[in-house]
């Protein structure tokens, strides 16, 4: 039997008010992930700095898609918590290491 990540074994009302809060929360989170993504491409639109658009992309990658693959994975595939984890927690990093990236002043190319 494959448990999605909001089933749970009880139907007491305490347990299903947590799976919601706890899915709106996770909602709430990749919204706002969208959206930093999509203002900082329009940033990026309008002050050609790649720095925005960099930024944006990285918050996308610690934030939000970690959230949609997490769920997406653990929902639709067999695939093992370990590897789902090892995805998302690698998705983390590259994010982590795209804002190192874009804020490392060494590279010497901000405005």
């Amino acid at each position: 039997m494959i448990v999605s990540p909001l089933q749970t074994a009880s139907t007491s009302g305490t347990n299903t008010v947590a799976s919601v809060v706890l899915f709106l929360g996770l909602l709430v989170a990749v919204i706002i992930s969208a959206i930093i993504l999509l203002r900082g491409i329009q940033g990026f639109r309008r002050a050609h700095n790649p720095a925005l658009l960099g930024l944006s992309i990285g918050i996308a990658f610690t934030s939000g898609l970690p959230i949609v693959m997490n769920t997406s994975l653990s929902t639709f595939t067999v695939l093992d918590n370990r590897l789902i984890t090892i995805v998302t927690n690698g998705l983390r990093l590259l994010g982590l290491g795209i804002i190192l990236y874009v804020i490392d002043p060494s590279r010497g190319d901000h405005g």
